[in-house]
């Protein structure tokens, strides 16, 4: 099982139908799974590639595969499979 306190994730939108409600419902109830987790509401994430073309959000260290090889590994993941 994933541990998610303390840790802060991104709501994200995929323009599915009705996410703009969904999304809200499912950080409540995470927020009440894990009280300390921080919540970026999908408001605050671009949508698409639109801003990601023109300004950078995130710089991505090189050893980005070392380190999702080692996340993996601390979430027990086996064959891309994780249990949330």
């Amino acid at each position: 099982m994933y541990r998610l306190d303390g840790k802060r994730i991104a709501l994200l939108l995929n323009d599915s139908w009705q996410t703009h409600r969904i999304l809200p419902l499912v950080g409540d109830m995470l927020k009440a799974e894990y009280p300390s987790m921080g919540i970026i509401p999908y408001e605050e994430v671009p949508i698409g590639n639109a801003l990601t073309v023109r300004k950078k959000i995130v710089e991505i260290p090189s050893n980005w595969q070392q380190l999702l090889a080692q996340a993996d590994r601390d979430l027990g993941c086996v064959d891309d499979v994780c249990l949330v």
